[in-house]
């Protein structure tokens, strides 16, 4: 009786001792027992994550920012800013480099609000109709003409107009002088006609005056100045 207890004592102990041995790699970890499912955890995560990167792309994409015609009017703002006047205008002259017939409108804009606080750059101001004409001649002539139907032009009709047609002779002087046909005032007939002379470089001005029949004596002399300056 006592052997047996011995030997089932024994069997117990060595069944606990071999059991404490067993490596625990060997036993079937949580980890394992979930592989499948964790695979397609992933991937489910990982869906939701693309899913999540997208809308935050179509979110920026929706999210509004400063439009290009803001943008351009803060920088000129800040050009108009600057004290010193030769570093303003040629801060603005930089500026003008970038006007496009679609946001000419713009620079214009600027000097609307400078008219109602009384400040004149008069500098600045001859350069955007310069540039205008120089990107957009037609639109430039019609924006002036708009401008004297509103009551606005009075003072600066003739001088803008020679200047727009100075730009626009410089250019593209056959169509300048095709548009200069169609100028039913006297006065702005002939500013604009100094204008594509100022424009032309001197051998094309000497010949485009020679050409001219000049009904006006006063007008003929002053476009001979034009020629000698």
């Amino acid at each position: 009786m006592k052997s047996h207890l011995l030997t089932a004592s024994i069997a117990l102990l060595a069944g606990i001792f071999v059991g404490s041995l067993w490596p625990r790699n060997s036993k079937p970890s949580k980890q394992a027992s979930i592989g499948p499912q964790s695979t397609s955890e992933t991937i489910a995560f990982a869906g939701a994550k693309e899913a999540r990167l997208a809308e935050a792309k179509a979110e920026e994409k929706q999210t509004p920012t400063p439009s290009a015609s803001s943008e351009l009017k803060r920088q000129l703002h800040a050009a108009f800013l600057t004290g010193n006047p030769i570093s303003r205008t040629l801060r603005f002259a930089e500026l003008l480099e970038s006007m496009t017939p679609e946001n000419a409108v713009a620079f214009r804009a600027l000097f609307f609000e400078f008219d109602k606080q009384g400040l004149t750059f008069d500098a600045e101001w001859r350069l955007l109709w310069h540039q205008w004409a120089k990107v957009d001649p037609v639109a430039a002539l019609r924006a002036l003409d708009e401008e004297g139907r509103d009551g606005r032009q009075a003072v600066y009709a003739a001088s803008i107009t020679e200047v727009i047609f100075s730009s626009w002779g410089e250019g593209d002087a056959a169509s300048a002088n095709a548009a200069l046909a169609q100028i039913k005032d006297a006065e702005l007939y002939n500013r604009a006609y100094l204008g594509i002379l100022r424009g032309m470089d001197l051998a094309a001005a000497s010949r485009f005056a020679t050409a001219t029949d000049f009904p006006d004596p006063t007008m003929a002399s002053a476009a001979a100045e034009r020629l000698a300056e």
